[in-house]
């Protein structure tokens, strides 16, 4: 063979190698302009940036997802918010109670407490959410004094000006006992007063008046005899 032979196949070769790689890439854009272009079935004002086969909108969420939770696959603005492991459209965690426990994500969030779990629940102290709260511990207001302790003495734990009252004193009444008695102490004397000792009197007067009486009439007798 020839040298010029050789050389014509070789050009020969060498476009067809080119041919071949330019269909590949051909192939390939048009894949990507596809993939791109998924929304043409139905969507709108594409391509979007990002868009795949499963996502037309480019906007991270799938096309199924959107559609279960309500919004537009063929809209990047229109994009649902993942929480608790579903897609949720306008979702507003200030409002937005996933675990329906009765306080909204957003204060779930603050206080670190899981906004998916119900019982995963923060307590309400003083016009804040608090997680794992015990009143018998905290102190809110910071005063010196636990929140159980305030509420119990009827003070504010909200508030540090109102504390707990220092405990008072409580006197101590000192009983004096009486004085033991001596039984060998001789019994006091009859004291003249009262109703008994006019009655004695009059008995004493009335037996002297008796006496009287008799020796009286004892007398006539000697007389007479």
């Amino acid at each position: 063979m020839t040298t010029s032979r050789v050389s014509v196949l070789n050009v020969h070769l060498a476009i067809r190698m080119a041919v071949a790689l330019a269909i590949a890439l051909f192939a390939v854009g048009s894949l990507s302009i596809a993939a791109a272009g998924a929304q043409s079935s139905g969507c709108a004002g594409g391509p979007f940036a990002g868009a795949t086969a499963a996502d037309s909108d480019g906007d991270g969420v799938s096309d199924g997802d959107e559609v279960r939770a309500g919004t537009d696959e063929c809209d990047p603005a229109s994009t649902p918010t993942e929480v608790c492991g579903s897609y949720v459209a306008n979702y507003n965690a200030g409002s937005a109670d996933t675990d329906s426990d009765g306080v909204s994500d957003a204060n779930e969030a603050a206080a670190g407490t899981d906004q998916c779990a119900a019982s995963s629940t923060p307590t309400s102290v003083c016009g804040s959410y608090v997680a794992n709260y015990n009143a018998a511990t905290a102190d809110t207001d910071g005063d010196g004094h636990t929140d159980a302790a305030e509420t119990a003495a009827g003070s504010d734990p909200c508030d540090s000006s109102s504390v707990v009252a220092a405990a008072t004193a409580t006197a101590t009444t000192t009983t004096t006992a009486p004085a033991a008695t001596d039984s060998t102490t001789a019994a006091p004397a009859l004291a003249l007063t009262g109703p008994s000792t006019s009655v004695i009197i009059s008995l004493v007067g009335l037996a002297m008046l008796m006496i009287g009486f008799g020796t009286v009439a004892l007398g006539r007798r000697v007389e007479e005899a």
